[in-house]
């Protein structure tokens, strides 16, 4: 993207590398967001080295 980026500027488009540069590190900031969200939501559920091959969720019922 930084090639891109400076493509644009040496074309005369500064504008639109920097618009691009924003753009992929806004989206690089809510994929952190949205991977950090579903890994605490998996980490209330999932116990890792006791349980490695199911998910135990409070509601199921042991047998």
């Amino acid at each position: 993207m930084i090639v891109a980026a400076l493509g644009a500027a040496g074309i005369g488009q500064v504008f639109d590398g920097a618009l691009l540069i924003v753009i992929f590190a806004t989206s690089g900031a809510l994929e952190a967001f949205a991977t950090a969200r579903t890994a605490d939501s998996c980490g209330r559920y999932w116990t890792w080295p006791r349980n490695r091959r199911r998910a135990r969720t409070p509601t199921a019922a042991r047998r």
